[in-house]
């Protein structure tokens, strides 16, 4: 619990050695209440989500219900490597929302942009027609502007997480 910290990323996280010395508590402390506030049937959504759930040593099925990893929602099939490209959170947010909300590299726009991405996916807001043209549409864009490959060739897929 007493680790050195050599950087505490201000820019990034907001977080410094004033902040933490006047609010921060032990680790265990803070993974203990996250478990006691985590609903059990939660679903976490985000991206790369279960590097997070790994390092909060968080247990599906036990703390929460089940996941979904938005780097499996939105990857393209890159024919010159023969192999998935994934894409940042910003550059999904940005090439398939047309925007970003918010700052970057913060804990809250990212869970919004997270659900936005999520919802976008799971087609909530609009008929199941007008979103199969908008999934396999925004693929396309996805994998023909940022990818070698995936110029047409129908191998632009999105996977289920």
């Amino acid at each position: 619990e007493n680790l050195k910290i050599y950087s505490f990323l201000t820019p990034l996280t907001g977080i410094t050695s004033n902040g933490l010395e006047k609010e921060g508590i032990p680790l265990s402390q803070a993974l203990d209440r996250l478990r006691e506030v985590l609903p059990k049937d939660a679903i976490l959504i985000g991206q790369n989500i279960a590097s997070d759930i790994r390092w909060c040593q968080l247990e599906e099925g036990k703390d929460f219900a089940s996941l979904r990893d938005l780097v499996g929602m939105w990857r393209c099939w890159n024919t010159s490597y023969n192999k998935w490209s994934y894409y940042s959170l910003e550059h999904n947010v940005n090439v398939l929302l047309g925007t970003s909300e918010g700052d970057h590299h913060n804990a809250v726009t990212d869970a919004r942009n997270s659900i936005r991405l999520f919802k976008l996916h799971e087609c909530k807001q609009i008929n199941m027609s007008m979103c199969l043209v908008l999934h396999v549409n925004l693929l396309e864009i996805l994998c023909l502007c940022f990818s070698t490959g995936c110029r047409r060739t129908g191998k632009c897929e999105s996977a289920t997480a």
